[in-house]
């Protein structure tokens, strides 16, 4: 069991660096749920999970990139409407299962990114168009 002390100074370590915290997740995580308003719902919003990049080990960025078929909801979505969250939760590491840990515990920091999808370039393989887009904070 950890100690409240223990679990304030964790606490206290986040408080105030919020933008280093973010770009630490977003580096760390591997994939996140990209909510939409949907075409397909007829306006109602929808969430799916997606891999994502936010570059190379040594070149990082804290800034996701998605690698996605022209066909994936996400993409039809946001042709309409381009504002889009990505939620990502830093219980994807082991550290909490090492620890542990609930990662429901406020500790476990999570972060919502919003913005609008850009969309950086658009590759052709025979029938199936793919685009590399990423969402501009």
């Amino acid at each position: 069991m950890v100690s409240e002390g223990w679990l304030l100074l964790l606490v206290l370590n986040y408080c105030g660096n919020f933008p280093p915290l973010a770009r630490y997740i977003v580096h760390n995580t591997l994939w996140g749920t990209v909510s939409t308003i949907s075409v397909l719902l007829n306006g109602e919003p929808f969430g799916t999970v997606q891999s994502f990049s936010d570059g190379t080990v040594e070149e990082s960025t804290g800034v996701p990139f998605f690698f996605l078929a022209a066909a994936d909801p996400v993409v039809q979505d946001t042709k309409s409407n381009p504002w889009t969250s990505l939620s990502l939760s830093e219980a994807q590491r082991d550290y909490y299962k090492v620890h542990n840990w609930d990662p429901e515990l406020p500790l476990c920091a999570r972060i919502t990114l919003t913005g609008k999808v850009n969309v950086l370039s658009v590759m052709r393989k025979k029938c199936d168009y793919w685009l590399l887009i990423r969402i501009l904070l």
